[in-house]
């Protein structure tokens, strides 16, 4: 029901187990064999790779990355890498991944969209999201997604609770305004 084009923004939050990445993925799949170009993102790069190995044989139209990789594979594409590589040796692992990466993701789009070269897609996917879920972070995926998060296709996938904790990076105010967009809102609650 969740998976519907009367659903064309959708957050969908749920604790350990409860099975918010097979729906990523099940998603996933369906929109590209209805034609769309996805774009899956998550924090973790065990989970990460686990997605890229259960969708592998399905779709070329779904691309599946960390969103560090995507971002450093976009910054390096806009000709950035030696400011992320001096990010990462000069910087503590938070101005990297909170500051650094952002600005740079930023920089590189602007570079890519003037040589026509910044990919768009049509549907955002993003589990683990509560990872991250800042301002900076969503608003380059904005810059990714045809209409952005105002008016683009997404489905954010997030743990409230425990998970939440584990990095301290979730921002309600950022949820609050994904909700302003008109998002159908999910709880799952089963193991």
């Amino acid at each position: 029901f969740a998976l519907n084009d009367s659903n064309p923004r959708l957050l969908c939050e749920g604790g350990p187990g409860t099975g918010k990445s097979l729906i990523a993925v099940e998603a996933a799949r369906r929109l590209a064999r209805a034609g769309k170009k996805v774009l899956l993102l998550c924090f973790n790069d065990n989970l990460g790779e686990h997605l890229r190995l259960d969708l592998a044989e399905t779709d070329p139209r779904i691309r599946v990355s960390t969103v560090h990789s995507f971002f450093g594979e976009t910054i390096n594409k806009a000709g950035f890498g030696e400011e992320l590589r001096s990010a990462r040796r000069h910087g503590t692992e938070r101005h990297l991944f909170e500051e650094a990466y952002p600005r740079l993701f930023e920089t590189a789009c602007t570079a890519l969209m003037e040589e026509n070269e910044l990919p768009q897609y049509d549907v955002l996917i993003v589990d683990e999201t509560q990872d991250v879920l800042n301002g900076p972070i969503m608003s380059c995926l904005d810059l990714v997604l045809n209409g952005g998060f105002a008016a683009g296709r997404w489905l954010i996938f997030h743990d409230p609770g425990l998970q939440s904790a584990i990095y301290n990076r979730a921002d309600s105010r950022v949820l609050d305004r994904l909700k302003s967009f008109g998002a159908a809102c999910f709880q799952l609650s089963e193991n």
